[in-house]
């Protein structure tokens, strides 16, 4: 009798692999960190998340020394898939095989994280804006309420605003203020239509990555774009990038993302 040659056994042969593909893995990088680059190599921010691709925007390009606000298409390095390693919007990176000419790369590594907010996922996050009208929809006490809680829950400097102060009177701000204030908050007067106010949300929100968070309809996007061309916020990138992830927060949602090394927002709007 021929016996027969023992197959290698697949999980095992998949196991060998995976160790070979960590073992050349470079450790998680401190936040501060300064890694060694070559040129084909940038750190930089995860500003989007679409389907298998990240959008990054990167801190230098080679050929002209330190550049900001280039952006990089990019897949995630199998291994880090392998190990679940997540990348997440808002996550600390470095991109290596990049093309400068069409703008292409590979996450190779990840920073570690500060914070990260579970649904929706976003990592590095410095501050909560919780953005509300006072018209076009009304402040509702109830909804107000609700949002505060959720936010209060991660555990992140929060700041709450009230956006179109221009529609009511002075009686109904100073009422509202008061209000706001036993609840213990300092609430954020502000107009994106007449740009009262904005210098000192500005303020609380420069060099922080901001989530905001608020019903649809209240100013957030309005808010971004004043914000960046009033040049409080440099354009380091030009249009709009979608990240529509899985979950509720309490509702759906879609998260609209712009990014800047100044001034860095995620507003999140949300559908009823």
């Amino acid at each position: 009798n021929v016996s027969k040659k023992p197959q290698p056994n697949k999980n095992l042969l998949k196991a060998k692999h995976t160790f070979k593909d960590y073992s050349s893995l470079a450790p998680v990088l401190a936040p501060n960190e300064t890694p060694s680059l070559s040129d084909s190599q940038a750190v930089g921010a995860v500003a989007a998340a679409q389907a298998n691709f990240m959008r990054v925007i990167v801190q230098r390009e080679p050929e002209d020394g330190m550049k900001t606000g280039l952006e990089l298409l990019c897949v995630v390095r199998a291994v880090l898939k392998k190990i679940k390693r997540r990348v997440l919007v808002g996550d600390k990176v470095v991109v290596g095989s990049i093309d400068w000419v069409e703008r292409r790369g590979v996450i190779e590594n990840v920073f570690q994280r500060s914070s990260e907010i579970v649904d929706p996922p976003v990592a590095n996050v410095d501050r909560l804006l919780v953005l509300f009208s006072m018209e076009q929809p009304p402040v509702e006490p109830f909804m107000l309420t609700r949002f505060l809680v959720e936010a209060e829950s991660y555990r992140i400097p929060l700041t709450l605003a009230l956006n179109k102060t221009e529609l009511v009177d002075e009686e109904s701000l100073f009422a509202w203020k008061n209000r706001l204030r036993s609840w213990g908050y300092e609430p954020v007067f502000c107009s994106v239509e007449t740009k009262n106010g904005l210098d000192s949300l500005a303020f609380y929100l420069r060099d922080q990555t901001t989530v905001i968070v608020g019903p649809s309809g209240v100013g957030k996007s309005s808010l971004i774009n004043v914000l960046r061309s009033d040049h409080r916020a440099p354009d380091s990138l030009e249009g709009d990038n979608f990240f529509d992830p899985v979950g509720f927060f309490p509702y759906s949602l879609i998260l609209h993302f712009r990014f800047s090394f100044e001034l860095r927002m995620l507003s999140v709007d949300y559908i009823y």
